[in-house]
């Protein structure tokens, strides 16, 4: 667990520096940010950083748990999502953004989401933000920030980038108190049209430390990673060391870098996967013993998978030894990875009705506000529309969903939040495309 002022948070990374923090308690996490982007890039051929979803551990903080009781937020399991841009120069620069899990979301009384509603959600989310930071910001100009440089001219370009985002970072958290409430963020034709709730594994391991005790592929991976084969290499044990090794050193760097524990990392991969996202899931077993698993397919299945292997493996007596390296023993693990499934399967979950509210309540008193900037009052009223806008994708009515699409959108714009307004745009689109596929 860890402690947030806000539920969610910004950041900008250029090669090694943090150009931009929304807040500077999230610097570590940042820092892992980073270190994730080169872990993706180093390990899979052809890849590009999604996400990672960690776990804070609250031991750092607890120093100042009582003092700043009331005043931040408690967050357990936090996504970190990422989106990147290449300047006219070829180089590349990532914007982040941090999101709360669907179970803090729901223990802080704000929104009560499945994993899949919080997914699609802040995927869209992050959509939204990459739209708006290539509106405000000039790639070109961010990558020629010199952090280290203490002059007038560089420190006031700094200065400069803080107050364009600290501007857009406050719109955002504005935002995010109606699209948190947003239930249908994904626009499914029907049951059949959803994405398939199976995983397909390709690696799992159980490891101690960095060294592998048990693992098992799924298939061959030669062409995924960036390893090099003569003739003579094993390629499996060549591959295994490198998923190993890659794997040790970002649980080893979450842990004293950010003071988290890493859960799960998304990789969008190209070349022969394409059009595929890679996750890998990391689950603590007991003794220093931990199991990975690799798969394509659906995330929140692995989840499932990964947690309840996990605790298939605790009652595995070996695993309350200290390991000396010798590996007999070991095959009762060795056997209950090879009793896994290649492709598991999840249950699906169901949504529920939100409440209607009428149209004429909701633009009440928003005309005479014109310009003065949104009040609690207003926003309260636009979460009750997202309410009548997820009634109306559940009832199916996609005609009535848009109108009130729309009319969100107008109203985000009319309280000057281009944030709002350019996810309910995003949003206005997909439910259009969904009525003419109808």
């Amino acid at each position: 667990m860890s402690l947030r002022k806000q539920i969610i948070n910004f950041g900008i990374l250029f090669k090694n520096d943090v150009l931009y923090s929304s807040d500077s308690c999230i610097r570590s996490v940042l820092d892992l940010a980073r270190f994730s982007i080169a872990f993706a890039s180093n390990l899979v051929r052809d890849s590009q950083l999604v996400e990672i979803t960690h776990e804070p551990t609250l031991m750092s903080e607890l120093k100042n748990l009582l003092a700043q009781k009331g005043k931040q937020l408690l967050i357990s399991r936090e996504h970190v999502l990422f989106k990147f841009f290449t300047n006219s120069g070829g180089d590349t620069i990532a914007i982040c953004t941090t999101y709360p899990s669907s179970d803090d979301l729901k223990s802080l009384g704000i929104a009560d989401l499945t994993m899949d509603q919080l997914a699609a959600q802040s995927r869209i989310f992050m959509e939204t933000l990459g739209k708006r930071f290539t509106e405000v910001v000039d790639v070109d100009s961010i990558t020629q920030l010199r952090p280290d440089l203490q002059d007038f001219e560089s420190v006031s370009e700094r200065l400069e980038l803080n107050k364009i985002m600290s501007l857009l970072y406050d719109e955002a958290v504005q935002a995010s108190q109606v699209i948190f409430q947003d239930d249908h963020a994904r626009l499914d034709k029907d049951e059949a049209s959803r994405p398939k709730k199976t995983c397909t594994l390709l690696f799992t391991s159980v490891m101690n430390g960095s060294l592998p005790v048990a693992s098992r592929f799924f298939r061959k991976l030669e062409g995924l990673f960036k390893v090099n084969l003569d003739a003579l290499s094993d390629s499996g044990a060549v591959i295994e060391n490198l998923i190993s090794a890659q794997m040790s050193t970002i649980v080893t760097s979450s842990i004293s870098i950010a003071k988290t524990m890493i859960r799960q990392v998304e990789i969008k991969v190209a070349g022969d996967m394409q059009e595929e996202t890679l996750y890998i899931t990391f689950f603590p077993i007991k003794n220093e013993f931990s199991l990975v698993m690799m798969a394509i397919g659906d995330p929140t299945t692995l989840r499932f998978l990964t947690e309840a292997t996990a605790r298939t493996l605790e009652g595995v007596d070996v695993l309350d030894e200290r390991f000396t390296g010798n590996l007999e023993g070991f095959e009762v693990v060795n056997n209950i990875l090879h009793s896994i499934p290649s492709v598991n399967d999840a249950r699906d979950m169901t949504l529920d009705d939100a409440e209607i509210f009428t149209e004429a309540d909701l633009t009440a008193d928003l005309d005479a506000s014109e310009g003065t900037g949104p009040s609690s009052l207003q926003f309260a009223k636009m979460i009750i529309l997202q309410s009548q806008i997820n009634s109306a994708i559940h009832r199916l009515d996609i005609a009535e969903a848009s109108k009130l699409t729309k009319l969100l959108c107008l109203l985000s714009l009319k309280v000057g939040n281009k944030f709002l307004a350019t996810y309910c745009q995003i949003k206005f689109d997909a439910l259009t495309a969904r009525s003419k596929a109808s």
